[in-house]
């Protein structure tokens, strides 16, 4: 093949890969808008986590996905809202939520970051440097528009104005705790 043939095809290699990249790009900017259809699935249960049900499937579209997502209820937790329920935790002194799309654009995440009163911090964690505690829970939405809570940490600010996060196992009792309102304690 003469390098003038070579140098065509891997031209148009080099525009659909271009291409297809604008397109990932495209819809990762949609799945990070997020705006909220019901669906008709029933929901199932994986250790104790949210799969599809009416309140949780998210299309995106809305140029508010974090407020429309908030909005909805967890499949576990029907009594309130994710935001009436993180809205109304007394325990925390600061309260922030971001939204992210995974590198591959595949899933849209939302985190809820709040950090507790820093009165609450005790001497020995004062003396290695804490200067903050809080806790961060991270929500998934999926390319299906199905969401659920996929994890909590344990967070510290550090007076090196590093922050640190250690994951925590008990997922379900954070949310209990937050849900009833009631203290968390790490």
């Amino acid at each position: 093949m003469p390098d003038s043939e070579y140098n065509i095809i891997q031209s148009r290699r080099t525009v659909v890969y271009i291409v297809a990249n604008i397109v990932k790009l495209c819809l990762i900017a949609l799945l990070a808008a997020g705006c909220i259809k019901e669906s008709s699935n029933v929901p199932e249960k994986t250790h104790g986590e949210a799969k599809p049900s009416n309140n949780n499937v998210i299309e995106s579209t809305n140029s508010d996905g974090a407020k429309i997502f908030k909005d909805k209820k967890l499949a576990d937790y029907p009594s309130a809202t994710i935001e009436e329920a993180f809205g109304r935790y007394a325990f925390l002194a600061k309260k922030e939520w971001k939204v992210q799309s995974s590198p591959r654009g595949k899933n849209v995440y939302i985190d809820f970051s709040g950090w507790f009163d820093s009165k609450t911090i005790d001497s020995s964690a004062k003396a290695d440097g804490v200067k903050e505690r809080g806790l961060e829970v991270k929500f998934v939405i999926y390319p299906d528009g199905s969401f659920r809570a996929a994890m909590v940490s344990k967070l510290e600010m550090k007076a090196d104005g590093k922050r640190y996060a250690y994951p925590d196992a008990d997922l379900n009792g954070v949310l209990t705790k937050i849900y009833s309102n009631q203290e968390i304690k790490f």
